[in-house]
């Protein structure tokens, strides 16, 4: 692992191609974040560097999964015909969405499982809203098929641009840079 670093930190200072470099910031600390396990390491001394981790025990993030726990009463509201409290709901889902943002700007609590679970909670009430609406024929079909096909292409070109700007994942398996396998 520490010869891994090694030649991740030589590759970083080798000129490369600008197609397949890191940018400099992240990949200094994808350098400083990584720390060798002690089983795995040669060196006695325990290891200095820490390892960063997210507290994502937040409010905002349990304001967002309150949003996510009340999808299934909307539904169930709805299908009922209980529409004060599937409106209440949606005025509470507004409010929270609001307030879970603000919260995690202002007290700097942003995680990346806020970024995550906050789209996500958006997704799930209108995918519920659109569909049981549908269901008591409230909604035509045509636009459902129209709002949860917008979902899901926003869904995956979400993914797929996350996936993109995430760094290449570094492999113990793989040769060293410039040499091949079967050198």
């Amino acid at each position: 692992m520490q010869r891994l670093v090694f030649r991740l930190h030589a590759a970083s200072t080798r000129p490369t191609s600008t197609r397949f470099s890191f940018p400099s910031l992240r990949h200094q600390a994808l350098l400083t974040s990584l720390r060798v396990p002690k089983h795995f390491s040669t060196d006695s001394r325990p290891s200095t560097t820490p390892t960063k981790r997210e507290n994502i025990y937040t409010l905002p993030n349990l304001l967002t999964l309150s949003r996510i726990a009340a999808c299934p009463v909307l539904g169930w509201s709805i299908i009922n015909g209980e529409f004060h409290l599937a409106t209440s709901l949606l005025v509470y889902a507004g409010l929270t969405d609001f307030a879970d943002g603000w919260l995690a700007r202002h007290y700097k609590t942003q995680t990346v499982l806020g970024t995550i679970l906050d789209p996500a909670a958006d997704k799930a009430l209108v995918t519920t809203l659109a569909i049981t609406l549908t269901m008591k024929g409230m909604l035509p079909l045509p636009l459902t098929v129209i709002i949860l096909g917008r979902d899901v292409l926003l869904s995956l070109s979400a993914f797929y641009i996350r996936y993109t700007s995430l760094a290449p994942p570094v492999s113990s398996f793989a040769p060293a840079p410039g040499k091949s396998r079967d050198s």
